[in-house]
Order: structure tokens, then C-alpha cells, then sequence
């Protein structure tokens, strides 16, 4: 398998973080 660029390691954790804290937000 081929590593992963940057950018795509930089935005998988950021849109993941992005999703938690919304559904954190709907819950609370």
C-alpha cells in the first residue's frame, strides 16, 4: 500500500474532529 499524502492524513483527523464535535453539540 502506498502511504498516505499529507493533506489526506491532515484532513481525515480534521473533518473526523469536525463530525465529533457536532455530534457532540446535537447531543448536548
Amino acid at each position: 500500500l502506498d502511504p498516505l499524502p499529507e493533506k489526506v492524513l491532515q484532513q481525515r483527523p480534521n473533518a473526523n474532529a469536525v463530525r465529533s464535535m457536532e455530534k457532540v453539540m446535537e447531543i448536548h
